[in-house]
């Protein structure tokens, strides 16, 4: 059974980008306490502390087939710092999701901002300033959406700023990284990504898309 958002992090990597570090659990067999399984497992340096790069870490959860395709698995939270923090949230999904389900730990990007990209008949970005769950649930009240041209540039579509209607979140020397990327793979695809304070840019999900 595939696990998209497992096999998403893998082609990510195929694709030579920075991609935050992270660990998959699975389930224990029956004969191994939960609880003590996590703790044997999960390095408790695995919390990295480093501003402006990486806070903490993400509890994403991967279903098998369908179920990722349309991510159902809700996260268990963003920047968890602390080891016994990440097992109780860890728990708590398989809780919810069952024993099939796996858990991505991941590091979470310390960001300045986070969106996503789509490739298609038009290829599109679209951000929020720090973490990504505002823009994915809907709830931002600043965004931007910017649309590759036929000449090849980024070219912002909308803003969505109370403040201020011509901020640009993010970084012009990013672009170059999104048409890269676009230039390489083929068929089309979504990407989710972070931008940390240093201005690095991580990626940590992708799907093809048919």
């Amino acid at each position: 059974m595939v696990y998209y958002k497992i096999e998403g992090l893998r082609m990510l990597e195929s694709l030579e980008l920075d991609v935050p570090p992270f660990q998959i659990l699975s389930y224990p067999s029956s004969d191994i306490e939960l609880r003590s399984y996590l703790n044997d497992k999960i390095d408790p340096n695995f919390f990295p502390n480093i501003i402006g790069d990486r806070i903490g870490v993400t509890i994403r959860v991967s279903l098998p087939g369908i179920k990722d395709r349309i991510r159902l698995g809700r996260h268990g939270g963003l920047h968890i710092t602390k080891k016994e923090q990440a097992i109780e949230s860890i728990i708590e999904r398989f809780d919810k999701y069952g024993n099939e389900a796996k858990i991505i730990l991941q590091h979470t990007v310390d960001a300045m901002c986070s969106g996503t990209m789509i490739k298609d008949s038009k290829s599109v970005v679209e951000a929020v300033p720090g973490d990504a769950v505002p823009l994915l649930e809907g709830k931002t009240q600043h965004s931007e959406v910017w649309g590759l041209n036929v000449f090849g540039r980024w070219v912002k579509e909308k803003s969505i700023d109370s403040e201020r209607e011509d901020s640009q979140l993010i970084p012009s020397n990013i672009f170059s990284v999104f048409t890269d990327i676009i230039n390489q793979i083929k068929g089309n695809a979504y990407f989710e990504w972070s931008i940390s304070k240093k201005r690095k840019i991580f990626f940590y999900d992708f799907i093809e898309l048919n």
